[in-house]
């Protein structure tokens, strides 16, 4: 019997580069089916049945650990997990901040576990960490090409973002700010169309500085503050969590409230302190599947 399946990972053609298998619950679909879809659930969450396959359950048969990402619907496919397989170790992985209440609906059989260290302390979830996909990060260019990048889509944060931008071209940084909106791109030329992530790997590793702007109550490491580890780039940040992060170092990273302030500029002239390639390797996706599988938390974090 085979190890593990990761189910609704999103990402299922780079995790089937590591020799693990996947299952999407959902059906294959062409990109314009695909958009078509997206903006269907986004309009009305309970038309993911009509998305959804009926066949995907019998394909766990043959593994021995299930591992379950979370998305939409995501509870009634762990109930229905759980009462087809009871021999089974089976696995939640939160890697989006705990928004409700249905956490509280997933069957004991689960163990639960975040990417959101705050998450862990408050709902007692095991930690697993951030990760990227290093494949996407493999031999690729760092040489710059612009100062600051920023990517994201708006989560009420536009009006702030535009006005650091503002801020950091008044100082003669050279910025590419993405601000994605599917809606809006087609007639502003202001907004982004979404872009592969595997675009975004790309641009981000042509800056000097990453921008990162969570969302109000988003504390956990984002992607942006993992990939400024893994490439090796400063980071512009709001979220003053990363002062409990053992690989804080002020002159890697800075943090802002809702504008640049004082030490802005002793920052961006500030040599750069390399991470470790232990630290660096902490944030692979391979590094976190063994976390998860070995049952061995992620420990990153430090009191101050």
């Amino acid at each position: 019997m085979e190890k593990v399946v990761i189910i609704n990972s999103g990402n299922e053609s780079i995790i089937n580069k590591y020799k693990i298998n996947t299952i999407s619950t959902l059906k294959s679909l062409s990109p314009l089916m695909r958009i078509i879809r997206g903006v269907s659930l986004s309009i009305n969450s309970n038309l993911i049945s009509w998305f959804s396959r009926n066949d995907w359950i019998d394909e766990i048969d043959r593994f021995q650990t299930v591992i379950l990402f979370d998305c939409m619907g995501m509870v009634n496919i762990a109930k229905l997990i759980d009462s087809r397989y009871t021999d089974k170790r089976k696995i939640i992985f939160y890697w989006n901040p705990i928004k409700d209440d249905s956490y509280k609906s997933i069957p004991e059989s689960f163990e639960i576990w975040t990417s959101d260290h705050d998450d862990s302390l408050k709902y007692g979830f095991k930690y697993g960490g951030q990760f990227v996909y290093e494949k996407f990060f493999a031999n690729i260019d760092k040489s710059p090409s612009y100062d600051v990048y920023f990517v994201g889509i708006n989560k009420g944060r536009f009006k702030s973002l535009k006005k650091i931008e503002r801020q950091l071209k008044n100082k003669g940084l050279v910025t590419l700010f993405r601000y994605v909106d599917s809606v809006k791109s087609f007639y502003n030329k202001h907004y982004s169309h979404p872009i592969p992530y595997e675009t975004v790997v790309k641009e981000t590793a042509k800056a000097n500085i990453l921008m990162e702007y969570n969302q109000k109550g988003q504390k956990g490491l984002t992607l942006r503050c993992v990939e400024s580890i893994i490439l090796q780039k400063k980071l512009i940040t709001n979220n003053k969590e990363v002062l409990n992060l053992s690989l804080y170092n002020p002159q890697n990273i800075y943090i802002i409230n809702n504008e640049i302030g004082d030490g802005f500029d002793a920052f961006v002239n500030s040599p750069f302190s390399l991470y470790t390639n232990e630290t660096v390797s902490l944030y692979f996706f391979s590094s976190w599947l063994t976390r998860i599988l070995s049952n061995k938390e992620i420990n990153d974090y430090h009191s101050i």
